[in-house]
């Protein structure tokens, strides 16, 4: 601690740091990036509506979610709710100011103090956003505390990655697999293991600290982090679109990646940036890779260009061939997007000069936010529901299925959101624990469920069906609520205060791949589910981990004569494939059109489980 305040001191008294900041703040001004402030319906728009919302009005909501963000998610998407966008402001200009007051440090030490470095500086900021300035922060924080040995520098980077944590998952973990990648290469080189102590310690308090701050309590704490490690490990072929791909380029740009860190492997001052970077990369390209679409395929050309940027900061030689390599590793990487269709450079708003955007957002606030807020009101008016419907609830507690959460805000209703926030089956304790709140009589007193979605009233995103994402969950909502009320665009449900489908386990027939089951015997039944079991074998387990795998699939051949084809991912057997009847419409839930057959295959181009399918059958019964 001592040792930290002398740090500290130390860069008080220092002329040159209260200049470097000086040009810090005004790079910060002058990059400031355009910002869109207002609350969206629907899928993405309605989950960044609910934390920015619980986070200006009711924080206390947030503490029990599961989801890829955490409670202070609405710092990463700030919105025109409460002071929101202040904060959001604030945090992400102290982000930008830090990282530069590092990156000015390591020009002073490596004697590179020449305006085409604070050009750098300024490019990045202008290429670069948040999750990028926590990345380069904790990077250049690793390497000035390789340097100088200053334990201000050590303390920032697991500061930043429990922060990261708070936020979104991606942005903690990339964080601290930076951090794993350097402590184990200084620990094995210098065998100092002090670091390492200095570095979880200071994550630990900061995210046990902030979320007591928070909460009042640790409650919740824990379970985020248990939901986190599930979307992590447990979500290689939960949520994945398969465009096709170049790869020529994507070997053109592995190889080049490889012939770089080969020729730069000895150079004294990139050795700490270079061992940090192969897990962070790795990650950013499973991200990438497992849902090739948007902003998840463009995340890796960002990494690729970070790698550039920091290469031209920390060498002490610029290699025409090493630059050669990183330029030709980012360029395949663009062919591949190119190829593929899944990112757009147009799409992405980066201005160079922010000054207009400081202007708008910053000195003309209150025009500004007036603004957004206007905009949200007429975003979301199309989710206005019926007023002899508000008048039903009234101050009830309702929740919503599948995405859409936004219904709450213009309608005034009492929201009570559940552990796993929408129906996408992640994560499982987060989805049976939603379940089991219906079942203990904590659930809402109403649920609404939009009819209006792109694949139907059940169906669900990337070709899969929703009661087997969310078996479990949908299961309790079909036994514990009845519909009240319906109309085109959506279904309010009420809950019926006992369980109506009683579930028990029956004997069934033997499940294999590709193999046509015969249901006949089963068509008086009120519901029929499997919980099923199966590994990958040899071949699929190591795609799973170099790449992704496709989804099996399970097809419903209808009584009527027609067939419905469903993806389902590994993770949804054992909550439960849906089996009979075929549910194609909430208003008359559980009802259906009886299944004649059912079957189960494997991705068409490979095989990638093993044969053997362990299988239990459920049927239920009404009472």
């Amino acid at each position: 601690m001592l040792q930290l305040k002398n740090s500290f001191s130390t860069f008080l008294k220092a002329k040159n740091n209260w200049t470097t900041s000086g040009i810090a703040l005004l790079i910060t001004l002058i990059t400031w990036p355009a910002h869109d402030a207002d609350l969206m319906p629907h899928y993405d728009g309605s989950y960044f509506a609910i934390y920015n919302w619980f986070a200006a009005y009711d924080l206390s909501k947030l503490q029990f979610i599961q989801f890829s963000f955490g409670p202070l998610g609405f710092l990463k998407n700030p919105l025109a709710v409460g002071d929101n966008l202040i904060w959001g402001f604030l945090f992400q200009s102290l982000l930008k100011i830090g990282l530069l007051i590092s990156v000015f440090r390591i020009f002073r030490l490596e004697k590179k103090e020449g305006p085409l470095f604070y050009l750098l500086a300024f490019l990045y900021c202008c290429m670069f956003k948040f999750d990028f300035l926590i990345y380069g922060w904790v990077v250049a924080s690793l390497w000035i505390y390789t340097s100088r040995r200053e334990n201000l520098y050590l303390a920032i980077p697991g500061f930043l990655a429990a922060l990261g944590f708070l936020i979104k998952i991606n942005i903690g973990l990339n964080s601290s697999l930076l951090i794993f990648g350097w402590l184990l290469w200084h620990s094995l080189s210098t065998r100092d293991y002090r670091p390492a102590i200095v570095t979880l310690t200071s994550g630990f308090i900061t995210y046990f600290g902030t979320w007591l701050l928070c909460f009042g309590n640790l409650g919740g704490s824990v379970d985020l982090l248990t939901g986190y490690f599930q979307f992590v490990f447990l979500n290689a072929d939960n949520t994945s679109t398969f465009p096709p791909n170049s790869f020529l380029a994507l070997f053109m740009m592995a190889l080049a990646l490889g012939a770089f860190y080969y020729l730069e492997r000895k150079q004294a001052t990139l050795r700490v940036y270079l061992a940090s970077l192969p897990l962070f990369l790795f990650a950013i390209y499973r991200y990438s890779f497992a849902r090739q679409s948007g902003n998840h395929s463009g995340e890796l050309l960002l990494a690729l260009i970070f790698i550039f940027f920091f290469y031209l900061l920390f060498t002490r030689h610029i290699k025409p061939f090493s630059t050669l390599l990183i330029v030709l590793t980012i360029s395949a990487y663009d062919i591949n997007l190119h190829v593929n269709g899944t990112f757009s450079h147009s799409k992405e708003r980066r201005p160079f000069i922010g000054i207009g955007n400081f202007y708008d957002q910053v000195w003309n606030y209150s025009d500004y936010k007036s603004k957004w807020e206007e905009q949200s009101r007429h975003n979301l008016a199309q989710n206005k529901i019926p007023e002899q419907w508000k008048k039903k609830i009234g101050s009830s507690t309702i929740d919503f299925v599948p995405w859409d959460l936004s219904y709450f805000i213009p309608n005034q209703l009492n929201y009570l959101a559940r552990p796993s926030l929408i129906t996408a089956g992640l994560p499982p304790t987060a989805v049976n624990k939603s379940a089991e709140l219906i079942k203990e009589g904590k659930g809402a007193q109403y649920i609404l469920w939009e009819k209006r979605k792109w694949t139907g009233q059940v169906g669900g995103i990337d070709r899969q069906y929703l009661f087997n994402t969310d078996g479990v969950y949908l299961r309790q909502v079909m036994s514990s609520y009845r519909v009240k009320e319906s109309r085109d665009q959506d279904v309010l449900f009420e809950k019926t205060g006992k369980e109506t489908m009683i579930w028990e386990e029956i004997e069934g027939p033997e499940i294999s791949w590709g193999k046509k089951i015969d249901l006949g015997k089963f068509n008086d039944r009120k519901g029929l589910y499997i919980e099923m079991e199966v590994d990958y074998n040899a071949y699929g387990w190591f795609k799973k981990t170099v790449y992704k795998t496709k989804r099996p699939s399970v097809t419903y051949h209808l009584s009527s004569g027609e067939s419905k084809t469903y993806e389902f991912p590994r993770l949804s057997m054992k909550g439960g494939i849906w089996i009979s009847p075929y549910i194609s419409e909430i208003d008359s839930l559980p009802k259906g059109t009886p299944v004649a057959y059912i079957e189960f295959n494997q991705p068409s181009e490979n095989r990638i489980f093993e044969d053997r399918i362990k299988a239990k059958w459920y049927s239920a019964s009404l009472q």
